[in-house]
């Protein structure tokens, strides 16, 4: 009986050195919002791409500003937009902005001689990579892009500054936004 305990124990002082144990989770606390503003807005990646304009610079102070990344064909994103309006209900100190992203692709290049082109694709990945949602990565083969998937979510606090967002690099997608979200949506709303 002695050994069974011990092996359980060690068991699950493994799995917790292994997997980690998730903190109690916490949902952000009220502000009280100083200036009323649009709620939900829906914005479009391309002009927000073309006019210089971070998922950052979409933060309010004094709100709580959730950043969804989506595309229209996207069945997690339109599983998550269900879910919202019942936290933005709950919180007038919650702001949505939903970035749609075009589903075909980026810019689209003029070929004039391969090192016109490839100096266009360098400027291009050089302006996505200020963006969370994209993995820029240079090589001797010129810039590779990837994406962190959709939805995309960043959330950041009242002070504007960014809580938790996803990202990405060559090796994974990290959801940690996507993931609190998804928690948020689901504790209790506090007083």
């Amino acid at each position: 009986m002695r050994k069974a305990s011990i092996l359980v124990g060690a068991m699950a002082l493994g799995s917790m050195l292994l997997f980690g144990t998730a903190p109690r989770f916490e949902p952000p606390r009220v502000v009280v919002p100083t200036h009323e503003i649009t709620q939900v807005r829906r914005l479009e990646f391309d002009k927000l791409l073309a006019e210089q304009t971070r998922f950052e610079d979409l933060a309010h102070a004094g709100y709580y500003t959730i950043i969804e990344g989506y595309t229209d064909s996207c069945g997690a994103c339109r599983a998550l937009e269900k879910q919202l309006p019942q936290l933005l209900s709950a919180r007038e100190d919650v702001l949505l902005r939903r970035v749609r992203f075009n589903e075909h692709g980026g810019r689209q290049f003029q070929a004039g001689n391969a090192a016109s082109l490839r100096a266009q694709m360098e400027a291009y990945a050089d302006e996505l990579a200020s963006y969370r949602s994209f993995n820029v990565e240079t090589g001797e083969d010129g810039p590779r892009i990837g994406t962190c998937g959709t939805p995309h979510v960043e959330i950041y606090g009242p002070d504007g500054r960014l809580l938790v967002g996803d990202s990405c690099d060559d090796e994974r997608v990290h959801k940690a936004g996507l993931g609190f979200l998804r928690r948020w949506l689901v504790a209790p709303t506090p007083s």
